[in-house]
């Protein structure tokens, strides 16, 4: 992942995975779970990265968990969430 541009130089292979932590601004903490999903943590301020480490890995199962259990998207109506955050 380039930094703060927020693109890859590539497509990950299959199995690929991200692991990504930044501790200058934006302060900000990345991982991937779930073959396809990435979790991204923005901090207003430096941030421990060893205590961001510990606490998503503790809490990622949960949170794989739940995002397997939300429904498809509908291409023929946009998210509610997503609009709002427009």
């Amino acid at each position: 992942m380039g930094v703060g541009d927020g693109s890859a130089p590539a497509p990950f292979s299959q199995g690929g995975a991200v692991l990504f932590t930044q501790n200058s601004a934006p302060h900000m903490h990345a991982v991937s779970y779930a073959g396809v999903y990435l979790l991204i943590v923005w901090f207003r301020a430096q941030l421990d990265e060893r205590a961001v480490r510990a606490i998503v890995a503790r809490r990622l199962p949960e949170i794989e968990r739940l995002t397997l259990t939300l429904p498809p998207d509908d291409p023929e109506r946009p998210a509610i969430a997503a609009r709002s955050q427009r």
